[in-house]
């Protein structure tokens, strides 16, 4: 039996502009979808930037801080989306964290969707719980909108279950 779903939005591609703008829908109170025809998120930027990232990490980072200095709210939640596709190397939290400088610039809006896209990567990253996912909240919970928090409740489920399935799926 086929179930049969309504979206307010649907998504096609899940890169940097997919993810936020799949973020800003969600925000509004849609319902979205976001179809990806690869097995994973990032589109073709995550590529490029994985190239760079697994040859030399430490540039890569430079990247992203440099990238983050000025940049608009949209911007900052691609780059948190980019660091949480990029290997695990010594630094990467911290310019996750480092994402945040520049929050009191942003409206309501901006400071939610950088917020959810730094803690959403976090969690990808490290997992429920984490450390830096402790630290974004604890520093920067408190500006999210009601709306905001119940999508990121929202997200981490749908994280959690993910991760969950992928596990099942690789089992012997």
């Amino acid at each position: 039996m086929s179930h049969r779903h309504s979206y307010d939005a649907i998504v096609v591609g899940s890169g940097p502009n997919g993810l936020a703008a799949a973020i800003v829908f969600a925000q509004a109170g849609c319902s979205v979808l976001v179809l990806e025809a690869q097995p994973t998120i990032g589109g073709a930027a995550r590529w490029a930037f994985l190239r760079i990232a697994r040859r030399r990490p430490a540039e890569a980072l430079d990247i992203v801080r440099h990238l983050s200095i000025g940049a608009e709210a949209l911007d900052l939640a691609a780059l948190a989306q980019q660091l949480c596709l990029m290997p695990d190397v010594p630094g990467r939290c911290e310019v996750l964290l480092g994402l945040a400088d520049n929050l009191a610039e942003f409206d309501k809006d901006e400071r939610d969707l950088v917020i959810v896209s730094m803690l959403t990567s976090a969690h990808v990253m490290q997992g429920a719980g984490s450390e830096a996912a402790a630290s974004i909240e604890k520093q920067h919970g408190a500006l999210l909108s009601r709306a905001a928090r119940k999508e990121l409740k929202n997200l981490r489920a749908e994280i959690e279950a993910a991760r969950q399935e992928i596990a099942e799926a690789e089992e012997p």
